[in-house]
């Protein structure tokens, strides 16, 4: 009941933070897109700037709403267990450590090489919300003018880059994923504790009961550092949608005039305009 009540605590205020974040995030990114100048508007899409203000946010209210009391849980109950495995026998807290710092590292090596892919990822996640906006917002046109091959053969196209980029991270991280997934479930401690335990019950070394013991404790130590692994492929991806965030907000905002005037009447004139297309002189 006590639990109950901490992690029902734990996520309710997890949450009401999350959503406090979600308000705030989007609520600057739109008084920002406001006062920046309108050529970066343009040049950058309809499709990547829904996906800074809808995705990415999201993504970021997701690990403020679910990360906190995950890692309260994530970490607290695998120490827990490793404590009193050790205090029943550190042999096999020994091989169960072992075991799971293998798969560790396989995961380890599977998240390091993952970056580049994920930023291919999320680049053909914004050319498909472009041609579909671009395709929506066209739509009069198309339907005058056009058989929309050229307009679905844009999205077709972005569709494509999607599978390609998808199809390129699971080749690359697919293997040695699931080999660290499989090294990290339950059964291979399982099998490698009563391994090391029968072994040492045959020298006299070990009682039965502390083995039962053990196999209950290193089963679910194991159980317990599989959400570590989910947890860091879940902060990797709030980082990479933190950092498209920022790099709106840091985006200059057009200058404004020390000494701003009221006009005298409704007469227009220009004076010292000019006009430039970016990278151009």
């Amino acid at each position: 009941m006590f639990a109950f009540a901490c992690r029902n605590a734990a996520f309710r205020i997890s949450h009401l933070g999350a959503f406090r974040l979600e308000q705030i995030l989007r609520t600057r990114l739109s008084a920002h897109l406001a006062e920046v100048p309108l050529g970066f508007v343009v040049s950058s899409g309809s499709g990547t700037l829904k996906k800074v203000l809808l995705d990415d946010v999201r993504n970021l209210h997701a690990f403020v709403a679910d990360s906190t009391p995950f890692i309260g849980r994530s970490v607290v109950a695998p120490v827990a267990s490793l404590i009193m495995l050790m205090l029943v026998d550190w042999r096999l807290a020994a091989t169960s450590i072992a075991l799971l710092c293998f798969g560790a590292l396989l995961m380890y090596f599977v998240m390091r090489d993952s970056a580049s892919l994920r930023k291919e990822y999320a680049q053909s996640q914004e050319r498909i919300n472009a041609a579909v906006i671009e395709f929506v917002q066209a739509m009069p046109v198309v339907r005058t003018f056009d058989d929309g091959s050229g307009s679905f053969r844009r999205f077709q196209e972005a569709l494509a880059g999607y599978r390609l980029a998808l199809k390129k991270w699971i080749a690359a991280t697919g293997i040695s994923a699931r080999l660290g997934m499989l090294i990290l479930s339950p059964v291979p401690t399982l099998i490698a504790v009563v391994g090391v335990g029968m072994v040492l019950l045959g020298h006299g070394s070990l009682d039965f009961p502390s083995l039962i013991a053990a196999l209950l404790l290193s089963t679910g130590m194991a159980d317990a550092l599989m959400p570590l692994m989910w947890l860091n492929n879940f902060i990797k991806k709030s980082q990479a949608s933190a950092l498209r965030i920022q790099e709106i907000l840091n985006v200059p905002v057009l200058s404004k005039t020390s000494a701003p005037q009221q006009p005298k009447d409704a007469s227009v004139r220009f004076d010292r305009v000019w006009f430039r297309y970016e990278n151009r002189q």
